[in-house]
């Protein structure tokens, strides 16, 4: 789980769906989650948001990207896989304040 950037669940999922084309091939989009396989193909990822806490909290709690993946070998790469594309949902994205 990574803590993103984006304090709205709607602005984090939106950078997961910007940033699919560069992580994913054969990505699939829908309302909740993006998911596709790494650009070599040896890894299928998924990519969603959580929103925690209401936004009535100063600031306002920040969504959380879940960033997932299964490998049929190679788990040391899946793995370093993963944690790329969490770095990039983590250090990347709008903060949002929303007072």
């Amino acid at each position: 789980m990574v803590e993103s950037k984006a304090f709205r669940y709607s602005t984090c999922m939106d950078y997961v769906r910007r940033g699919a084309g560069a992580w994913l091939s054969g990505d699939r989009v829908t309302a909740s989650e993006v998911t596709g396989y790494s650009v070599d193909g040896s890894v299928y990822v998924a990519v969603t948001c959580v929103e925690r806490g209401g936004q009535a909290i100063h600031p306002p709690l920040r969504a959380m990207a879940i960033v997932m993946g299964v490998s049929a070998s190679n788990s040391k790469f899946a793995k370093g896989l993963i944690e790329d594309i969490a770095n990039e949902v983590r250090t990347t994205g709008e903060v949002e304040y929303d007072f």
